[in-house]
């Protein structure tokens, strides 16, 4: 485990040892975290495959979408969108390593309704595409 001080950006835990691949992981809050940014990452990890947006998210928590985005940058220091594509992201990386579903089929099963825009996304916060994550993440010869 890495502690990286002031850090606010949330972490998903570790993989445990054997495969959970129906159970999506909660996302780790710092301490005394604001109850709204706690409410909006919850319904972010029950509900991150379906079509969520600050505004849908906010108006469930009874509060403006504004207040909920200020809270959540003042929180953890990102935007909604940053939040969910990130867990979006993880969630379609935990499929890769431990399911045989294609790539089109992760995506759309983590959210993304366009292909290209996960492929995207996922280069964004991983470096690489899918594609060859998956390449590199399975070739054990060498390493």
């Amino acid at each position: 485990e890495k502690e990286h001080p002031g850090q606010k950006v949330p972490t998903l835990p570790k993989e445990p040892d054997r495969e959970e691949e129906s159970i999506p992981r909660p996302i780790l809050l710092p301490e005394n975290t604001d109850p709204y940014v706690q409410q909006l990452c919850e319904t972010i990890r029950v509900r991150y495959m379906e079509k969520l947006s600050v505004n849908s998210v906010a108006k469930e928590l009874g509060i403006s979408s504004s207040y909920l985005s200020r809270k959540l940058r003042s929180c953890l220091g990102i935007t909604f969108v940053e939040l969910l594509n990130q867990y979006r992201i993880n969630e379609a990386i935990r499929l890769l390593r431990h399911t045989s579903l294609r790539i089109h089929e992760i995506s759309r099963q983590v959210g993304f309704s366009e292909y290209k825009y996960f492929f995207s996304v996922f280069k964004k916060y991983t470096g690489v595409g899918p594609t060859e994550f998956i390449r590199e993440n399975t070739d054990d010869e060498g390493g």
